[in-house]
């Protein structure tokens, strides 16, 4: 073990804090009358179960010892949709790191976490200290999914105990199926550079394909980097224009869906398929059975739109 990482197991143990700056650096603090620095870090990424940082600590004679660290913990959304790190410190214990900034999708449909950092520059310019701002990114890879609670919830890849809850609504409560596309509208609260509090409406936009499986289990297919698909898998409810008695010769225009979470709780959105989705060319086959309680009724379609 070299001498960083002793200084990082050290520091599970001491009496101390982890803490994240405005600046986003990560400092951490020994407990005393006066507390002091003792590890300094800057982000480097967010991974599965862990925070990479990039290290500089004082070790023995004096000496500055540097690299990067792994800190173990989880990924989560405060109630205020802001990201949240818990560093694991040992013996069911955690320091958590909030990160005031807000944070959006890229292209690809992944979290990504922005901020600025200021970079001080040799010589000066009109007797003034020079210094250069540059954009840095954790970008979080991941899937989405829904959650029990109807929640658009971002699963961060490779760990299970990690993910990143929305607190929010979806846009619109119908969707045509052949615009692929799931829309949620969260509230995210965060500080300005200059700390000042605010709190945005931002709109996460899911394209992808829906997909309505042989067995009538319907998904949206969502692509990510490097070509990844992963689909948001659905209860469905089917509303047809006739509820009993014998099925109508003519096909109807569309159908309707009723969309549920994997544990069949509604999730209040109507999904409409026309003939457009279906490119004119698709047997269907739907069928409605109705409880226990009520009269078991099955209505049958067969054909091609």
């Amino acid at each position: 073990m070299n001498k960083l990482d002793q200084l990082i197991k050290q520091a599970e143990t001491f009496e101390g804090r982890w803490k994240l700056t405005s600046d986003h650096k990560l400092v951490y603090r020994k407990r005393g009358k006066a507390e002091q620095a003792a590890l300094t870090g800057t982000l480097v990424a967010g991974e599965a179960g862990a925070l990479v940082i990039a290290v500089t600590a004082r070790g023995g004679a004096g000496k500055t010892v540097a690299g990067t660290a792994r800190l173990s913990g989880r990924w989560e959304l405060d109630k205020k949709n802001r990201i949240t790190f818990y560093v694991e410190r040992g013996s069911k214990r955690y320091d958590r790191l909030t990160f005031q900034g807000a944070w959006e999708l890229n292209d690809h449909h992944e979290v990504v976490y922005a901020y600025k950092t200021c970079e001080a520059l040799k010589g000066r310019r009109n007797n003034k200290r020079r210094a250069r701002q540059t954009t840095q990114k954790l970008t979080f890879k991941g899937f989405w999914d829904i959650a029990e609670d109807n929640r658009l919830t971002y699963l961060v890849e490779g760990d299970t105990e990690s993910a990143f809850r929305v607190r929010g609504t979806f846009q619109t409560k119908s969707l045509r199926a052949k615009t692929g596309a799931l829309r949620y509208q969260a509230g995210i609260e965060y500080r300005t550079a200059r700390g000042a509090r605010k709190r945005v409406k931002r709109t996460l936009a899911l394209f992808g394909k829906w997909k309505l499986s042989r067995d009538l289990a319907l998904s949206f297919e969502v692509e990510y980097s490097g070509g990844r698909k992963a689909p948001i898998t659905l209860g469905a409810d089917f509303k047809l224009p006739w509820t009993e008695g014998p099925a109508s010769a003519a096909l109807p225009d569309k159908i309707s869906i009723d969309l549920k979470n994997r544990s069949g709780r509604p999730l209040g959105i109507e999904l409409v398929l026309t003939k457009d989705f279906f490119k004119g060319k698709v047997k269907t086959f739907l069928r409605l059975a109705r409880s226990s309680r009520e009269s078991a009724v099955e209505v049958g379609v067969s054909g091609e739109w």
